[in-house]
């Protein structure tokens, strides 16, 4: 899971570089050309300065949304091995006394590893 997390959020910030990318270019292209006043090119520069201020892109989510994830994914595999070896510990007791170690003796279990 956490690899096509990763995959999901680089596409994403491709995808949002080349977006304004195209808008610098537009912006270019716009300003390059011959206008009608110098006025009508001040319009447009603060047109497209405030469609790149505020644009509706914003992958800063997404990355939040990835090392959010990321986060819960890593507390549950926290969990989760402390919750096995704790029963590992609870086994390990277990067969180490008696006179449940006859019993472990007799069908061979032996002890387990914890897991790190």
């Amino acid at each position: 899971m956490v690899p096509q997390l990763e995959e999901v959020i680089k596409e994403y910030r491709n995808y949002e570089q080349s977006v304004f990318d195209e808008l610098n270019a537009i912006r270019k292209t716009i300003l390059s050309a011959e206008l009608g006043s110098e006025r009508s090119a001040n319009k447009i520069d603060k047109l497209i300065k405030s469609i790149e201020s505020y644009p509706r892109l914003k992958a800063s989510e997404n990355f939040r949304y990835f090392t959010d994830s990321l986060k819960r994914i890593e507390d549950s595999i926290a969990y989760y091995r402390g919750f096995y070896n704790k029963t590992v510990l609870k086994y390990n007791t277990l067969i180490s006394t008696v006179p449940f170690n006859f019993m472990a003796m007799a069908f061979r279990f032996k002890i387990e590893d914890f897991l790190e």
